[in-house]
């Protein structure tokens, strides 16, 4: 009785838990099974299909009424091409690109025309006899379309990019954002008077669209063009004078500062440091240097991009700054006094970019 009550439990772990490795190497034979009676199925409802009930000439579908079929299109087709075309010159380069652009533009422009087309077979065309210019109804005043708005978000922009690149530029970006707020402000006074006339006599017309607002356009481009001038250091031109006061004098010392020993303009020679660092392009052309560990050091310092703002901000692991330097704006050379530190690496960046990384190691 124990043998077959044994042989039971044997047949039962078999089923419960059995052996997956070889039920997973059967598991190709058990699909070709299932294909294999899959068409066998098929064949045997291939013979209990009914006769025919049209002739072997192939019949053209017809749509329902009212429901146009697009036609087949080579579209796609170049979109494709163009994209891999895209994708193939991210990689060749060169020249490569614009011509990957071109081809990706033509591509889109055919498609477009395709879909007007279609959309005009639609729509189809047939005109009103006659024109309905639509109003609003009685004691209702519509304003009128406003460039100020947009006028307005192009001066924050050049805000914006002051705040980046200088104070020439946010100056000018103030300036042209109090005269699209006063603008504005005149339009807005317009359209209140437009709307107490309309209570007073009843429904008035729209008063035309505004005309495209090309000298205030205008006035904005001269403005951020000085602005773009001045920051760049073309004008006021620099006189010997001031070139020579500028500079520093041979073998002065470093004031004291925050965070920077100095700067010089980037024609003199590069200050000399335990640490040299320069920034240009927008980038560490110096991303790993080596430090002197357990005592303060100096880092010389070399911003070569023209007005453009870049600092060292050295971290340590965590992320915590265990040292920021000023921030200045090239071309210029500086030297920045910086604390003793641990060994170890340290990552450092610009405040400004935070793309621009290097590693400082302290041995």
């Amino acid at each position: 009785m124990q043998a077959v009550w044994d042989q039971i439990l044997n047949i039962l772990s078999q089923i419960i838990t059995p052996d997956w490795g070889s039920l997973i190497a059967l598991l190709p034979l058990a699909i070709l099974g299932l294909v294999v009676l899959y068409i066998l199925w098929l064949g045997w409802s291939f013979t209990r299909v009914g006769p025919r009930r049209r002739g072997r000439t192939r019949l053209t579908p017809a749509p329902p009424p009212g429901v146009h079929p697009p036609v087949p299109s080579f579209a796609p087709f170049f979109g494709a091409i163009a994209t891999f075309l895209v994708l193939f010159a991210l990689v060749a380069g060169g020249m490569a690109i614009p011509l990957a652009a071109i081809g990706m533009a033509l591509a889109l422009l055919y498609w477009g025309r395709e879909a007007m087309r279609e959309h005009d077979h639609l729509l189809g065309r047939d005109t009103a006899l006659v024109v309905v210019r639509e109003e609003p109804p009685p004691g209702v005043h519509a304003p009128v379309p406003s460039f100020q708005p947009i006028l307005a978000s192009i001066a924050l922009a050049i805000i914006f990019f002051g705040l980046v690149f200088g104070p020439a530029l946010l100056l000018v970006g103030i300036v042209t954002l109090a005269i699209s707020l006063l603008g504005w402000l005149r339009d807005a006074r317009h359209e209140y008077r437009l709307v107490e006339e309309a209570d007073r006599r009843g429904h008035q017309p729209p008063p035309p669209a505004p005309a495209f607002p090309m000298g205030t356009l205008a006035l904005f481009v001269i403005l951020v063009g000085a602005a773009v001038v001045i920051q760049s250091g073309v004008l006021p031109p620099k006189t010997s004078t001031t070139a020579a006061a500028g500079s520093p004098a041979p073998g002065a010392a470093a004031g004291p500062g925050s965070g920077s020993g100095g700067s010089a303009p980037s024609n003199a020679p590069a200050p000399k440091g335990d640490v040299s660092i320069v920034a240009e392009a927008t980038q560490f052309t110096t991303p790993d240097v080596a430090g002197p560990a357990g005592k303060p050091f100096t880092i010389a310092f070399q911003n070569k991009d023209q007005a453009t703002m870049h600092n060292v901000d050295i971290k340590d692991a965590s992320g915590k700054d265990v040292f920021k330097g000023e921030i200045v704006t090239g071309p210029i050379s500086t030297v920045y006094n910086v604390p003793a530190l641990a060994a170890g690496a340290y990552p450092f960046t610009c405040s400004v970019h935070p793309t621009m990384t290097g590693t400082l190691t302290i041995k």
